[in-house]
């Protein structure tokens, strides 16, 4: 456990530092080659996480009697803004363990699809974190693109870091921008890369998510794992004292 301490302060200690070789080629060989190791798991965490977002969507629809584009239009702002809001914090437990699916191939260890509801136990803390971030990247968007897009790239390991840390959201977001930040111009690219793949998945109906679904969550737990050290997971969600309910200042 110390060794394993140990390696991860000095990952960590090295990306505040700015020393992390960002290699993105090697990184999407990486993730492609985590993608085939993990492909059955982790595509099925995929499709039922979509499937339970749609589930809650269609919920949504029928409370406000939406059936046409023009009724969803009708519904005031503050409706949509709530339910979005809500639906991110619904299945932001299902996206870290996706992230950490992703994650632990890379550390060598056991992945399941029990993993898509392992943080659940957690909620709370991983709502919060949701919360932030997208209260957060509702505001930049509001000033300008750009100030909304940083916090989008600078905000993308916090949720991850609250799970597998167990550090409170608040210190998630800071420690999560802090590192972000030595790395900002490769970690965009590699967003904008993305970016241009799931534009190809809208034009395929979704046919293309099979491959960069498990892509991206196997990039993003890569590149996760490589800035913030690893450490031997136990197979239940991490659990959070009563110390770590309060957000550190």
């Amino acid at each position: 456990m110390f060794q394993q301490n140990k390696n991860e302060s000095e990952a960590l200690e090295k990306a505040l530092n700015g020393q992390y070789d960002f290699d993105i080629k090697s990184l999407f060989m990486r993730a492609g080659e985590a993608s085939r190791k993990n492909m059955a798991t982790i595509l099925k965490c995929i499709l039922a996480a979509v499937f339970f977002a749609l589930g809650i969507t269609i919920v949504f629809f029928q409370i406000y009697e939406i059936q046409t584009v023009e009724q969803f239009e009708a519904i005031p702002l503050e409706t949509r803004y709530l339910f979005q809001m809500i639906l991110e914090c619904l299945i932001a437990p299902m996206l870290v363990g996706l992230t950490m699916i992703g994650v632990r191939t890379e550390r060598k260890e056991a992945v399941t699809f029990s993993m898509l509801w392992a943080y659940y136990p957690i909620f709370i803390f991983v709502a919060s974190a949701t919360l932030m971030v997208a209260l957060l990247s509702q505001l930049g968007f509001a000033l300008f693109l750009l100030p909304g897009i940083y916090v989008l790239v600078t905000t993308m390991f916090v949720q991850a870091l609250v799970a597998d840390k167990a550090m409170s959201p608040l210190a998630a977001l800071v420690l999560s921008i802090k590192v972000s930040n030595k790395y900002l111009v490769k970690i965009a690219l590699c967003y904008l890369a993305f970016f241009a793949m799931f534009i190809f998945v809208m034009i395929t109906f979704g046919f293309a998510l099979i491959w960069v679904g498990p892509l991206f969550f196997n990039f993003k737990g890569i590149l996760y794992n490589d800035l913030f050290g690893g450490i031997s997971e136990v197979q239940n969600a991490p659990e959070h004292s009563e110390e770590e309910t309060h957000f550190d200042a």
